[in-house]
């Protein structure tokens, strides 16, 4: 009786608010329908056609129901409706608004016009005599009229979100006439009482079902004390797919997910086993997060709101924690936030010319061998044919799901769809494109690429794109539009370059005799048919990456492990996850031939955590489950052991909703699978985010150019970019942000440090480097191949030769981009260059380290960097940066180098670097068991140079930082110790690892080592302590920083540059200037052209132009104005693509060009007053360095020129020396700017003369 009661309650109150909400409806309605038009009638005629397809009322006798057109407050669009009011008459200075939010009329001052402001008093349905209060800029937010207001390229009438109604009519003025009558009829008060009735009848159901289910539950528990197994409710027990993002969930939901009835009631477990089933700690919504969000936010929540988009441009929390939740809440890419405040800037703009939402996901697939990844993706794309072979390298599948119209799960896309690129336009973007591709200064065409669907519905085919009130994407690159360039001394015609510098400069090493970049088309491509594509179905589309099992080619899968990627581990459930996994490898004495199933599932989580995100989802899929019949309860059960394996870090990634078992020959769990991917792909952050509308032009020359080639030069790109458009202005910045966001989806590959070289097709990269790193399987096919011997070399030691490379790549068009593709490897880590016909490739070594050859040496102690999971690809890419970037090659003894499988040592400056990776699984190393070491030696009796050691400290700490935090992070490595021991490494010596932390005394009593023992900590640390008077001296320095000269890392870069300036770089210009015009002939050469040498300072005359005798030096008196001035005058060297004077193309490596680029660093040094950043350094050498190693191939001297900038930059920098250079270039910049006065007031008597 009381349930019936409490019904009848219930159906009153919602009676009660459907009665409610009619009267506010009603409210609403006062003011009529309102809908949204592109234009206002301008004319008292067209104003009356309006005012009667609205069927508002008309003549000058009545005064209420009149129609109006008004623009919305927000100024975003125009909306006409019926005002069934009395009408205002409004004061001269005043144009009239509609607050849609509160559905009253406002007015707005518009003194501030140009022209057009009423200057009467008039009635707001006369409001067509003044239409400068019609014409709006919805993306500015303002009057057109206004001197403030500047119009953009894109004039469209953008909707935002936050000003929809949710009774606006999105209909425009040029529909069609039964379009119009259509919306005359008012669907509202007919529909909201029927849905009332409707959901009053669904409330009763749904209460009734539950209350039965509730009934049924509680006597079947008071009977059997635990649930019936019959089907149905082992059915309710299977794991089903979840919406993450859901934060709260019932009863009902938690039984779906697999928490079945006698588990809830079942004793409580300790608190380990809760621990490692994760049911508390991995649940997505966590209260603790949320007040953590809360605290972190502060304020900054009130300024995102108010500011919107523009939030970006001001100064953003010093705390990164509050990074991902800002992004969220903007709906940008949280890679945007990292970027500088130029580039945010430049990053807003180009989104408030326009924007669209991507949703576009990428899941990889990882496993052992054998463990079913192959046979799961041809399970979810419905393949009948099930057979496989041993996946080498990686398969991508791009874009071979989409999730289905209620987006509730995936399915195959259509082999039209997967051409589609990830971002593409919505069908109301279309109309406005074509209006406006003359005006855009992205110049976008439109393609509408036909749909599979017959039907769009009206909604669909309205929709406007929104306008950018949040929005960027990837991650940050230092860009340089500065015009600090050095004075042409010769040339009057050239003056200070208004060009933005490209700061490009091609990185790869092109070989005599080639093209001028390996990286340039192949042939030329007509770009005129290339546009981005309309999505009519509104696609949401999923890449699958299926990654090969074989350790062997974990090598390149770092790579691959996106921020924005989600992953499938596929695990054979059949395995005891103790066991040694013996398919992923097979050869004995590496470091991966002993691991157990449970080493694998803990170092493909590890690396998950390291290079993707520490929470990025994992979805846990179970192969091979024939024999429990893909039970749930089994799975859960596997599900437990695995958690037990793993550090408490790495249970973030997994959640117990997010398994599955599957048998090969059966389609159970596959909906609920493919249901959950769907869950998974669109919970994450990335999901929806917001990129700029000229980066689908972008795009689509992207898949253009990938049709024919396979890899691009940036410039070549820039220059088909910029041809598209008159309008070339921050079209670099544009594109680079738009690679890096291409590279983070995984559409190409693009480092930005690598510079020139983008790769188009990844799948091709990928194969390239599969055909280098094959395994024992693949090895057999090359036995029978000439020269053996030297493919012993690579599978054996790792050593690449080039010939060895010419036969891997001959079948393919990988040679032909031999030089784009090894350099690409080199910046990612992948191999190390020892010489230019010969590579070390680390993955490849499975020689075993003999410690002997070091017992004639004297050890420093080991320096220790702590991990929690193995970090062996870190390892191999520690050896590669330290050889590529450090300076380090490999130590010989015999003519052998010593490379091994886990030690790699190094020659460094007389001294050695000892590198190896150790699995520490004793006990007082649990909480991280391995490490990557590094022990300093010398051959006795020398002793170590601790001034180098430490040096060497941060330097190996800075990189690991890099390889161990990722993209987004600036964070150094925090987990350092020290071996207890002074030993050899290797040798068969007791030692533990002792920290940082433990170390604070001066003495330390181990009681890890079996027999306990005191370390001095003294002698333990002082080979990578700084000594006194290094400290001292740095102190020093830092307090007197008035000094012009004071120690900082800023002006040390600095003088750094300038000592390669004026030395290596100047001596040889001299050589080059030698080459051309031996000492011998240069009086008689420099008398022919003296006519070219006008703008020769009075030194230089002096010097190289006697008013006695001739010159008669050997060019080492002159500096680098003065040679710069004879090599482009006197030696008749031609002139790059741009000119003299000018900075040339990225690609260009003539000789001109390369003297033009040193001109340009030089200067760029001499106009830099407050020192060099670590990242302008990093670019300035990098350019000085390829120009120097050109050159040197022009002179024909092997590198020795490139040797003394590799010299320099490891050589210490002494405070005495960097004053000396420092003086000479404020000396030259001296001259510089005494030549800029002469030169003007030469310009000036010149104007005179011209005049009279």
């Amino acid at each position: 009786m009381l349930e019936c009661r409490g019904k009848g309650c219930l159906v009153l109150v919602c009676l009660a608010i459907i009665l409610r909400s009619n009267e506010h409806y009603g409210k609403v309605l006062a003011m009529g329908i309102v809908h949204r038009v592109r234009d206002c009638p301008r004319d008292e005629k067209e104003w009356q056609k309006a005012s009667d397809r609205l069927n508002c009322t008309s003549g000058d006798s009545s005064t209420m129901n009149k129609y109006h057109c008004l623009p919305a407050d927000n100024l975003t669009t125009l909306l006409e409706f019926c005002y069934t009011r009395t009408r205002t008459q409004v004061v001269e200075g005043q144009c009239m608004v509609f607050i849609e939010r509160k559905h009253i009329v406002n007015n707005y001052d518009c003194s501030m016009f140009k022209e057009g402001c009423p200057n009467i008093w008039y009635f707001m349905d006369q409001m067509y005599r003044f239409p400068a209060c019609f014409e709006i800029d919805p993306l500015l937010h303002c009057y057109k009229a206004e001197a403030t207001c500047q119009p953009t390229t894109w004039n469209v009438s953008v909707l935002s979100d936050s000003s929809q109604s949710t009774f606006v009519n999105k209909t425009s003025t040029n529909l069609t006439t039964a379009d119009r009558n259509n919306r005359e009829i008012d669907p509202l008060p007919i529909l909201l009482p029927l849905i009332g009735i409707l959901g009053i009848a669904v409330i009763i159901a749904i209460l009734a079902w539950k209350n039965k289910w509730r009934r049924k539950r509680f006597f079947g528990r008071k009977e059997t004390g635990r649930p019936d197994g019959n089907d149905e409710e082992l059915r309710a027990f299977e794991m089903r797919p979840i919406e993450i993002s859901q934060p709260e969930r019932d009863d009902e939901e938690s039984r779906l997910l697999g928490l079945e009835v006698n588990e809830i009631s079942q004793p409580e477990r300790d608190d380990e086993e809760s621990r490692l089933l994760g049911l508390e700690v991995n649940e997505i919504s966590q209260p603790e997060r949320d007040d953590e969000e809360s605290r972190l936010l502060g304020l900054e929540v009130n300024d995102i709101d108010r500011l919107g988009i523009d939030y970006l441009i001001h100064n953003l929390p010093s705390d990164h924690r509050t990074f991902p939740m800002i992004a969220e809440k903007l709906k940008i890419p949280q890679e945007i936030l990292y970027w500088s405040l130029k580039n945010r800037e430049k990053f807003v703009r180009s989104m408030k010319v326009g924007n669209i939402r991507v949703f576009n996901g990428r899941a990889m697939v990882i496993g052992c061998a054998r463990a079913g990844k192959t046979t799961l993706v041809k399970k979810i794309k419905g393949d009948k044919d099930l057979t496989t072979t041993s996946t080498s390298g990686i398969e991508i599948h791009s874009h071979t799901f989409k999730l289905n119209s209620d987006e509730s799960t995936i399915i195959v896309s259509t082999d039209e769809e997967k051409e589609k690129g990830c971002l593409c336009l919505a069908p109301g973007m279309l109309e406005i494109l074509e209006e406006n591709t003359q005006e855009t200064s992205f110049g976008v065409n439109v393609n509408v690429v036909p749909d599979q669907s017959n039907v769009i519905s009206p909604r669909e085919e309205n929709h406007i794109v929104d306008k950018a009130s949040s929005l960027p994407s990837s991650i940050e690159s230092t860009l340089n539009s500065n015009n600090d360039e050095v004075v042409d001394d010769t040339d009057p015609a050239v003056n200070e370059s208004d060009q933005l510098i490209n700061n490009l400069t091609a990185a790869a090493y092109v070989s005599a005799g080639t093209d001028r970049s390996n990286a340039t088309l192949e042939h030329n491509i007509d770009l005129n048919d290339c546009v981005p594509s309309v999505n009519r179905d509104n696609l949401k589309m999923l890449t699958l990456l299926d990654f090969a099992g074989h350790s062997a080619y974990y090598a390149c899968h770092h790579i691959f492990f996106s921020p924005r990627a989600f992953f499938i581990l596929v695990v054979d459930m059949t395995k005891d996850l103790s066991t040694v996994a013996t398919e992923a490898c097979r050869k004995e004495g590496l470091i991966y031939s002993n691991w157990t199933y449970a080493d694998y599932i803990k170092y493909w989580l590890g690396s998950i955590h390291t290079y993707s995100s520490k929470v990025a989802p994992v979805i846990l899929a179970f192969s091979h489950s024939e024999d429990n019949g893909a039970d749930p309860e089994k799975a859960l059960q596997y599900f437990r052991q695995i958690c037990k394996c793993l550090p408490q870090n790495l249970l973030d990634h997994l959640d117990k909703r997010r398994i599955f078992s599957f048998q090969k020959q059966s389609e159970k769990n596959v909906e609920d699978f493919k249901e959950c991917l769907a869950a998974t792909v669109k919970s994450q952050s990335h999901w929806g985010e917001r990129v700029p509308i000229s980066w689908t032009k972008h795009e689509a020359v992207l898949k253009k150019l990938k049709e024919s080639n396979n890899v691009v030069s940036f410039s070549d790109l820039l220059r088909y970019v910029s041809e598209t458009n008159d309008r070339k202005r921050n079209k670099e910045e544009d594109l680079l942000n738009a690679l890096i966001f291409f590279n983070d989806t995984g559409v190409i590959l693009f480092r930005s440090e690598i510079k020139d070289i983008i790769i188009l097709n990844v799948q091709w990269f990928v194969d390239a480097f599969k055909h280098i790193i094959f395994d024992e399987i693949h090895m057999e096919v090359m036995e029978d191949m000439r020269d053996f011997a030297e493919f012993q070399e690579l599978n054996e030691h790792g050593l690449l030769s080039s010939k060895v490379l010419i036969v891997l790549w001959q079948n393919s068009n990988f040679y032909q981009h031999k030089n784009s593709l090894v350099n690409h490897m080199k910046h990612l880590d992948m191999l190390a260059e020892l010489s230019k016909e010969l590579w070390y490739v680390p993955c490849m070594n499975k020689q075993k380290y003999p410690w002997e050859i070091l017992n004639n040496c004297n050890v420093s102690s080991r320096l220790c960097f702590l991990f929690e999971f193995l970090p062996f690809v870190i390892y191999h890419r520690l050896v590669v940066t330290c050889i590529n970037k450090l300076g380090m090659t490999p130590w010989k003894i015999s003519e052998r180098m010593c490379i091994y499988h886990k030690v790699t040592v190094l020659s460094y400056k007389d001294h050695r670097v000892l590198i190896a990776i150790c699995d520490n699984k004793e006990r007082p190393h649990r909480n991280f068991p391995y490490s990557i070491e590094i022990q300093i030696n010398v051959t006795k009796p020398r002793e170590i140079d601790t001034r180098l050691t430490s040096k060497l400290k941060e330097d190996i700490f800075e990189r690991l930082s890099v390889l161990t935090q990722g993209i987004l992070s600036s964070e150094f490595y925090s987990y350092v110790g020290y071996r207890c021991r002074l030993e050899t490494f290797g040798k068969n010596v007791e030692s533990h690892i002792i920290t940082e932390e433990e170390m604070s005394a001066s003495e330390y009593d181990c009681l890890k080592c079996s027999h306990p023992h005191i370390v001095h900590v003294g002698s333990i640390r002082r080979f990578w302590k700084k000594d006194e008077a290094q400290t001292h001296l740095t102190v020093g320095s830092r307090t007197s920083s008035s000094h012009p000269f004071a120690a900082t890392e800023e002006m040390t870069n600095l003088n750094r540059v300038s000592r390669l300036m004026l030395g290596p770089c100047t001596e040889q210009l001299r050589d080059l200037l030698r080459l051309y015009i031996p000492p011998a002939s240069f009086p008689a050469v420099i008398q022919r052209k003296r006519s070219q040498l006008k703008r020769l300072t009075e030194p230089q005359r002096k010097l190289i132009l006697p008013n006695s005798g001739v010159y008669s030096g050997n060019y080492d008196d002159m500096d680098i104005s003065l040679l710069y001035i004879l090599l482009r005058n006197v030696c008749g060297i031609q002139a790059h693509n741009k000119g003299w004077g000018n900075t040339p193309d990225s690609a260009d490596i003539s000789v001109s060009a390369n003297i033009e680029r040193l001109r340009l660093a030089r200067n760029r040094c001499s106009h830099t007053t407050e020192g060099m950043s670590n990242v302008d350094f990093n670019q300035v050498w990098s350019e000085i360095r390829a120009a120097v190693v050109d050159l040197d191939k022009v002179l024909g001297i092997g590198n020795k020129y490139q040797e003394a900038v590799d010299f320099i930059l490891n050589d210490t920098m002494d405070p005495v020396k960097d004053k000396h250079f420092r003086d000479q270039l404020l000396e030259q910049i001296k001259d510089i700017n005494d030549i800029r006065k002469k030169f003007e007031r030469i310009e000036g008597r010149t104007k005179k003369m011209m005049a009279n």
